[in-house]
């Protein structure tokens, strides 16, 4: 009868086939999850992998941006450092030639009489004294001071340099940059304000004076 073929065929695949089929069965089933695991522990070796590798060249390009950030930091610094050594060297040369050419012509003219005589305490302690006309300017104080810091004889023969006013303008200076130096009259303390119209007499100059660094001396030459 059908119903027991069928349950003669229950009988024979739950106590004959299964029992020998299920170790072969759970064997693969364990193979199975033995690839998977394998395939997982690959799949993690190389994401690790990777992101290692990713982290070594971030860090080889955070290295070679830093050094070329150095190497570009570096190049500016020392094209600024050329640029303020050549502007520095222009304004010297503008210095030099102005004293060989100008300087002279800008000090005090001594006057066959009634003029002033104004004594300079330098800032080594030094002195000199000038003897002056009441309308020399306030600019001819500067230059005596000057040629006693920066002794240089004049110089026929070269280019006439402009006066110092055009020299400021020229070269972006203000007057401390190129004189180096402020005047004070002693009592009482008022500075001298170099300028080149305003007179001694206008400027009530009288007796004693005293000078005052402002700057650095500058590199060697007059």
């Amino acid at each position: 009868a059908p119903s027991t073929t069928a349950r003669v065929l229950r009988e024979h695949i739950t106590t004959s086939l299964l029992p020998r089929v299920m170790p072969t069965l759970e064997r693969l089933r364990n193979q199975q999850r033995e690839r998977e695991l394998e395939r997982a522990l690959r799949a993690e070796q190389d994401r690790r992998f990777e992101e290692s590798a990713r982290r070594d060249r971030e860090r080889v390009e955070q290295l070679e941006m830093e050094e070329r950030n150095r190497t570009e930091q570096e190049r500016v610094r020392e094209e600024q450092a050329q640029l303020a050594a050549m502007r520095a060297a222009e304004i010297e040369d503008a210095k030099a030639l102005w004293r060989r050419t100008r300087r002279a012509a800008r000090m005090p003219k001594t006057p066959a009489s009634g003029g002033l005589r104004v004594g300079i305490r330098m800032p080594d302690g030094s002195r000199a004294l000038a003897a002056c006309s009441p309308d020399d300017t306030i600019e001819s104080l500067y230059c005596v001071v000057d040629a006693h810091l920066h002794p240089v004889a004049e110089e026929g023969g070269l280019t006439m340099s402009p006066d110092v006013e055009e020299l400021l303008a020229r070269h972006a200076l203000d007057v401390d940059d190129w004189w180096g130096f402020k005047i004070f009259s002693v009592y009482p303390r008022r500075e001298l304000v170099w300028d080149n119209s305003r007179t001694l007499v206008q400027e009530k100059v009288d007796g004693s004076l005293v000078v005052e660094t402002t700057a650095l001396p500058s590199r060697g030459g007059p």
